[in-house]
């Protein structure tokens, strides 16, 4: 456990990017339903579009940075970085902080790619859904981690005894 070892900014900026990537999941699969959904929807299908495109256009945004800020206070925050690394479980949460910030960025590419004609093809709106379901599951693996190396258990190591895996950091 590193207690104490990162600022509030850094648990402030990591909330948000957890918070952000839980808007941004349910917002990608939104994009899938409306474009399910499109011939029942008629005329609403039209508004739909107009408010999903700034809300998750935004909020990718916000995610982007918040995973930036959260990252870059770890980094100023401890001390010696190749302590940092020597950790296989940062060095893990730093993979999917990696991943997780590559399906965002493409998910902001499609944003602004397609604007709000997003969802009017059906393999985009199936990336979206895809990305933002993998995208949420790495947020809760990385928000997993962060607890596990704050308090000692997260819900991660629930869901590793659910699913009757060893986490890698058992001994």
């Amino acid at each position: 456990m590193y207690e104490h070892a990162f600022s509030s900014f850094h648990a402030i900026a990591a909330h948000f990017a957890a918070a952000f990537g839980g808007a941004v999941s349910l917002l990608a699969i939104s994009c899938f339903v409306v474009r399910l959904l499109r011939d029942r929807l008629g005329e609403r299908y039209e508004a739909l579009c107009k408010l999903l495109y700034p809300t998750l256009n935004v909020m990718l945004f916000l995610e982007l940075v918040s995973i930036l800020a959260a990252s870059v206070a770890a980094l100023i925050d401890f001390q010696k970085v190749e302590a940092l690394f020597a950790s296989p479980i940062i060095r893990d949460k730093g993979l999917f902080i990696v991943l997780a910030f590559e399906t965002y960025t493409f998910m902001y590419y499609l944003t602004l790619k397609y604007g709000e004609r997003l969802v009017d093809s059906m393999p985009v709106a199936t990336y979206m859904l895809a990305l933002g379901i993998i995208s949420g599951v790495l947020i809760v693996l990385i928000a997993g981690l962060g607890g596990h190396l704050s308090y000692g258990e997260s819900l991660i190591d629930f869901i590793f005894d659910k699913l009757g895996i060893p986490p890698p950091w058992s001994p």
